[in-house]
């Protein structure tokens, strides 16, 4: 039996078909980075998404949408092993990094 293991996979939009077995963790997902590169910068809202998944307990809410750290938490292990998909480009650091490596501890 041969097993990969979990990568990020770039969505050139958010209509991508995604392979089977990935989770999208785009923005609005449950999964997304509630913090905004062109707010923050893409170091420190990778770094602070990281911040607020490990420590954090108050939800963030981006119009419509709310971002639990703690559902986050609670729902890390459905991620173990898949692939997660993002529109972050490629070669890029990108909040499913983090994700997959919380994951698959």
């Amino acid at each position: 039996m041969t097993t990969t293991r979990p990568e990020r996979i770039v969505l050139r939009n958010y209509l991508t078909r995604l392979p089977e077995g990935a989770v999208r963790v785009t923005r609005p997902s449950r999964f997304g980075n509630p913090f905004r590169v062109e707010v923050h910068g893409l170091q420190d809202a990778i770094r602070l998404h990281r911040e607020w998944l490990l420590t954090g307990t108050e939800p963030i809410q981006l119009g419509r949408h709310t971002y639990s750290p703690v559902r986050v938490r609670n729902e890390l292990h459905l991620l173990r092993g898949k692939h997660l998909a993002c529109t972050c480009p490629a070669g890029q650091p990108c909040h499913a990094d983090t994700l997959i490596e919380l994951a698959n501890r």
